[in-house]
C-alpha cells in the first residue's frame, strides 16, 4: 500500500512491508507521516494487532447487522430493531450520524474512523436507553461540530439536558473509543451510565459530562488538551451536573485550560479517587455547590491556580471544595500554588454548605491550604468553616488557620 509521503524516505521499504502485512493503515488522506511521533493510541493499536489472540468469529444472532461506509446507516439501524448488535466494518465513515434503538450494541470489525464532516453528533439519543458503544481501542471519532451541552456521543437530544431532564433507568455504556477534534466529547445521562477506557483529546470545550443519573461512572480514561474559551461557565476536562453516587476513578487528566475534574451543582455522594491530574489552568479537582464528596488517593501536581489567586479564588486550588461538604484524604498534592482549599461563597441556597475534614494528605511544595468564608462578595474570613484538618504531611507548605 503506497503512501503519499513515504517515497524516498529512509524507512520506505520497511513501511511498505509493514503496511502490506496489516501493521499500519495510514491516515484517511493517504499519508503515513513518517517523521511524526507515534501517539499513545497508535502504539496501542499496533501492539493490539500484533499480539492480540485470535478469536473465533462470533455466531450471528437474530437482528445483527453490519454497516459499511457507503450504507444508509440510520435505515439499517432502525431495521435491526431493539436489542440488535450493529457491527461497523473497518473503514472511514464520512458524515456518520445515527440515533440508536433501545438496547442496541455497536461494535467494530477492525479500525473505524467516524468523520463528522460537520454533523453535530455521531451517536445521539432521544430518551433511548441501554445503548453500548464498544470501540475496541480502534474506533476514532472526530470532526463533529457539537453544540453546547451536547457531545460527539450524546445520549440526549439537543437541549434535553437543560429543558427536559430525565432520569432514565439504564444509561449508555461507552468503552475504548478515541474522540478528538470536536467541541464536546461525551455527554451521558440516566442511571448506570458508563464511560471507560477511552481517550478524549484536543477538544474545544469539555471532555465529558455526566448528568441526571444514579450510580454513573467514568473509569480509566485519558483526557487531555481541552481548550475552552471561558471555563467559568462551561469548559474543562469534565463538568458533571445533578448526579447521585458518581464515581470518577483511575483517570489521567492533563493540559486542560480550565478545571481538570469538575462537579458543578447538585452532585450528591460523589467519589473521586485514584486519578492523576496535572497542568490544568484552574483547579485540578473541583467540587462545588453540591452534596458530599469523598476525594481520596489522587495525585494532583503542577497546578498554579486561576490567575495566581489564593484559597479564596473559586477554582484556584489543586483540590478545591466550594459550597459543598467533603472528605479529602490520602491525596498527594505536589508543586502547586495552592494545595487543598474549602471555600464557602454566597451562592443562594448553597450558602453555609461547606464543611468536612482533610487528613492524611501529603502537601509537597503545595503553597497554602486552608478554608475561608465569603462575606459581602469580596471579603473573606480565613479558617471560619470549622474544617477538621489533621494528620497531614507538609513539605514547603502551610495550612492557614487549620489544626494540622
Amino acid at each position: 500500500m503506497p503512501f503519499t509521503d513515504t517515497t524516498g524516505h529512509w524507512a520506505e521499504t520497511y513501511i511498505d512491508w509493514c503496511a502490506a502485512n496489516g501493521w499500519f493503515d495510514g491516515y484517511p488522506d493517504g499519508s503515513f507521516r513518517p517523521d511524526e511521533p507515534l501517539t499513545r493510541a497508535e502504539a496501542a493499536t499496533l501492539i493490539w494487532r500484533q499480539f492480540a489472540p485470535e478469536e473465533p468469529a462470533p455466531e450471528p444472532v437474530p437482528g445483527d447487522v453490519t454497516l459499511t461506509p457507503s450504507d444508509d446507516w440510520q435505515a439499517l439501524v432502525d431495521a435491526a430493531g431493539d436489542g440488535a448488535t450493529i457491527v461497523l466494518a473497518a473503514g472511514t465513515y464520512v458524515g456518520f450520524k445515527v440515533t440508536p434503538r433501545t438496547g442496541q450494541t455497536f461494535t467494530v470489525d477492525g479500525p473505524v474512523v467516524l468523520d463528522g464532516n460537520g454533523q453535530d453528533a455521531a451517536f445521539e439519543g432521544h430518551g433511548v436507553q441501554a445503548v453500548s458503544i464498544l470501540g475496541g481501542n480502534v474506533l476514532r471519532i472526530h470532526n463533529y461540530d457539537t453544540p453546547q451541552y451536547h457531545g460527539a456521543i450524546c445520549s440526549l437530544a439537543p437541549g434535553d439536558w437543560y429543558n427536559n431532564p430525565t432520569w432514565g433507568p439504564q444509561g449508555w455504556t461507552v468503552d475504548a473509543v478515541e474522540i478528538h477534534g470536536c467541541s464536546y466529547g461525551v455527554t451521558l445521562a440516566d442511571d448506570n451510565a458508563r464511560l471507560t477506557n477511552s481517550w478524549i483529546h484536543d477538544v474545544a470545550e469539555i471532555g465529558f459530562k455526566m448528568l441526571f443519573g444514579h450510580n454513573q461512572a467514568v473509569i480509566g480514561c485519558e483526557i487531555n488538551n481541552i481548550t475552552p474559551t471561558d471555563w467559568g461557565h462551561e469548559g474543562g476536562g469534565c463538568k458533571n451536573w445533578s448526579t447521585r453516587n458518581l464515581l470518577l476513578e483511575g483517570n489521567v487528566v492533563y493540559d486542560i485550560a480550565g478545571p481538570g475534574l469538575w462537579n458543578d451543582h447538585d452532585n450528591q455522594d460523589a467519589i473521586i479517587r485514584r486519578n492523576t491530574v496535572y497542568e490544568c489552568g484552574a483547579s485540578g479537582i473541583f467540587h462545588e455547590i453540591s452534596g458530599h464528596a469523598t476525594i481520596e488517593d489522587n495525585v494532583v501536581e503542577n497546578q498554579y491556580g486561576y490567575n495566581g489567586l489564593g484559597i479564596w479564588s473559586r477554582g484556584g486550588a489543586a483540590i478545591h471544595v466550594v459550597n459543598s461538604p467533603a472528605t479529602v484524604r490520602n491525596n498527594l498534592v505536589r508543586n502547586c500554588g495552592v494545595g487543598v482549599a474549602f471555600l464557602d461563597q454566597q451562592r443562594d441556597e448553597w450558602t453555609n454548605n461547606t464543611s468536612g475534614e482533610a487528613y492524611n494528605n501529603t502537601l509537597d511544595n503545595a503553597g497554602a491550604s486552608g478554608d475561608a468564608r465569603d462575606h459581602n462578595g469580596d471579603q473573606y474570613v480565613l479558617g471560619a468553616l470549622g474544617v477538621d484538618w489533621h494528620d497531614n504531611y507538609l513539605s514547603q507548605g502551610s495550612i492557614i488557620n487549620g489544626n494540622g
